[in-house]
């Protein structure tokens, strides 16, 4: 192995090191946790309308459909 390949080993391994260093002081963390109404269920099926605490900006709503492998908890952190 030459010189070049050594070092790049080296930096991979010091940055696994920090990472696992960086996860390991990561505490738990609340998902899901805005307020929200359930407007609409069938099935699996869930329509929530988020409760605001600001005045609206905007008067058109955002509606996100997700995939059938995806959750709302995934813009909710």
């Amino acid at each position: 192995m030459d010189n070049k390949m050594l070092q790049e080993i080296a930096e991979i391994n010091q940055k696994m090191i920090k990472s696992f260093d960086t996860l390991s002081q990561i505490k738990d963390v609340d998902i899901a946790s805005t307020a929200k109404t359930e407007v609409y269920a069938e099935d699996k099926l869930k329509l929530y309308h988020y409760d605001r605490e600001t005045e609206a900006t905007v008067k058109t709503p955002v509606l996100i459909v997700y995939a059938l492998v995806n959750t709302y908890k995934m813009l909710d952190l």
